[in-house]
């Protein structure tokens, strides 16, 4: 059980007011391991991964859950051995008293393991009703129903997240994204916008932005959203192919070439990218173009079915 300060920072953090939550971290000690999770928990929804990793170290563990989440969390963030951190993570959610944070943990493993289908199937058995206030645990669970494309879903907890966190990146971008999917393209653009101004480099937020701007046919909007983006590295492939879609639809075909073909030199084949070059070339009788397009990506094209209706 949290003692009263940890309530409070418990309160903040959830409600996105990570500066004061922070402050009142800084001045207070933690009781139990209880608190000192909620600090590291803290840490981690604000950001601040150096405190995060430095707090998990020096705290003396006491309850097994909770030490092995803190280290699960710290191979989230340094990205190290995720098999490992989800074995730690599995393991301590089995404990009879880890919180729904440590849940929450757990899911944003199995993801980051390519376990999605494992994450919702722990959801269905396990958590069908999670508490209003557990925000972090909500806005995972949304992360897993959109990367299942279960969209009302992801939309109902995506707005339950922001009712509670009005400035919720994550939340806002999950509630684009299915507003998107289930044609509420406005709406989309609205929630894209609101997370875009909160995170202005965020660069699924910056996604979003761009597929609405292009499914509106506002092209330029599009192309000034990926410039705001500038000198920022290691762009998501998807983001070049929006761009690819903007130019091409204002008919500058050289950069929508480059754009595309920018996006598929990442190593990762964006269907965006294949779709609108497979595109280009045949609308320009480019048939050898075409054709290395489909050898490269045949495996692409074949199981798609807006490619195989181009050719």
């Amino acid at each position: 059980m949290l003692s009263d300060n940890f309530i409070k920072i418990k309160k903040l953090r959830s409600a996105g007011n990570f500066a004061d939550a922070r402050a009142l971290v800084a001045s207070s000690r933690p009781d139990t391991d209880e608190d000192a999770f909620e600090a590291l928990v803290c840490f981690y929804c604000a950001g601040e991964f150096a405190d995060l990793l430095k707090f998990g170290r020096q705290h003396a563990w006491r309850l097994e859950w909770a030490r092995k989440t803190s280290q699960a969390m710290a191979g989230i963030v340094t990205r190290k051995d995720p098999h490992a951190a989800l074995s730690l993570a599995r393991e301590a959610i089995n404990a009879p008293d880890a919180n729904w944070d440590a849940v929450a943990v757990y899911l944003t493993l199995l993801q980051m393991n390519g376990l999605v289908d494992e994450a919702a199937r722990h959801i269905r058995e396990h958590v069908q009703n999670p508490p209003a206030g557990e925000i972090l645990l909500l806005t995972v669970m949304g992360e897993v129903a959109t990367a299942t494309n279960d969209w009302m879903r992801a939309h109902s907890l995506a707005l339950s997240v922001v009712a509670g966190s009005p400035h919720n990146t994550r939340a806002l971008v999950i509630a684009s994204m299915a507003s998107f999917e289930v044609g509420n393209i406005h709406e989309s653009l609205g929630h894209a916008i609101h997370a875009n101004k909160v995170s202005p480099q965020d660069q699924t937020a910056a996604l979003q932005l761009m597929r609405c701007y292009n499914k509106l046919a506002d092209f330029y909007s599009a192309i000034a959203a990926f410039n705001a983006l500038s000198g920022q590295p290691g762009l998501l492939p998807e983001i070049h192919a929006q761009l690819g879609v903007a130019y091409a639809r204002l008919g500058n075909v050289r950069r929508a070439v480059d754009a595309y073909r920018t996006a598929l030199a990442s190593g990762r084949h964006p269907l965006t990218a294949i779709r609108g070059l497979l595109k280009i070339h045949i609308n320009s009788g480019a048939a050898r173009e075409r054709d290395a397009l489909v050898n490269e990506y045949r495996e692409d094209i074949l199981s798609d079915i807006e490619s195989l209706g181009e050719l």
